[in-house]
């Protein structure tokens, strides 16, 4: 049976197989898409993988009825979230102008798509955004001195404004749950865990950057996060992504965590 499989591989066309490997790929995660869809499989798969929801355990894209997006910058990870996913409801919370307005214009076709232009943090109040160069960045935090070796001038500091902050537990009060949770806030994570001890007691999955070393004046590190995560609010890390490798070095990967009270692997 294996040679046949060999041969039959050797026979068809490799665009075929490749297909296929994808399609098995995301009916794995649970990810369905119609018959007259398949030239779009990969985009699909990739979007898989790039919004970390490849890390779930098998066949539980589909339950994912709630999905919250912190540090949602332009939409990106929202938009691959929908191509994988059928929520009853996202919300994305964006602080930086620009980026939301991005944000506004990337998500606006999507009813079942609610976003805010604001921190979140971990008190109602306003804070100070500084604003990089590269707006991904953009953190309430100071980028480190050092990040410079790695990155250049992508982080340098250009505008500072000052913008509303929220708590987590205020923001998505009304949810029923959280199915899945992503929080990417460039070294603010642990504010944002602190102002989120209601909503972490409904979350089911949260994805989580986790830093190897502070890239922000008082920024979260990964033991930091992880000892918030699984001493405090009881999580089990899940899943890991492979890190992101700048100048060789390893500088950061998203963490899956699972609430083992709510969902049972």
């Amino acid at each position: 049976m294996k040679m046949l499989g060999k041969i039959i591989k050797f026979l068809l066309p490799y665009g075929i197989v490749e297909v296929n490997r994808r399609l098995e790929e995301l009916r794995r995660i649970g990810v369905t898409i119609k018959p007259w869809q398949w030239h779009k499989s990969g985009r699909f798969l990739q979007s898989s993988i790039s919004s970390g929801l490849y890390m779930l355990p098998t066949r539980l894209a589909p339950e994912l009825k709630y999905i919250v997006d912190v540090g949602a910058n332009v939409g990106s990870w929202t938009l691959m979230a929908l191509d994988c996913t059928k929520p009853l409801k996202v919300m994305a919370f964006e602080p930086e102008p620009e980026n939301f307005a991005k944000l506004q214009l990337n998500t606006k076709k999507f009813t079942n798509v609610e976003i805010h232009n604001v921190v979140v943090g971990d008190r109602k109040g306003t804070i100070r955004l500084n604003i990089t160069r590269d707006a991904t960045a953009a953190s309430v935090l100071e980028p480190e001195a050092k990040m410079k070796d790695y990155i250049e001038d992508n982080w340098r500091v250009n505008d500072k404004k000052d913008c509303p902050m929220d708590t987590l537990d205020n923001l998505v009060a009304g949810l029923p749950e959280i199915s899945f949770l992503k929080i990417d806030v460039q070294g603010f994570e642990k504010q944002v865990l602190a102002g989120a001890a209601n909503t972490l007691e409904k979350t089911k999955f949260l994805l989580i950057e986790l830093n190897y070393f502070s890239q922000y004046v008082g920024g979260s590190e990964f033991n930091e996060v992880h000892d918030i995560l699984t001493k405090k609010h009881n999580f089990q890390l899940c899943n890991l992504a492979p890190p992101l490798l700048i100048n060789r070095r390893a500088i950061m990967s998203d963490g899956l965590y699972v609430n083992p009270r709510l969902v049972r692997l």
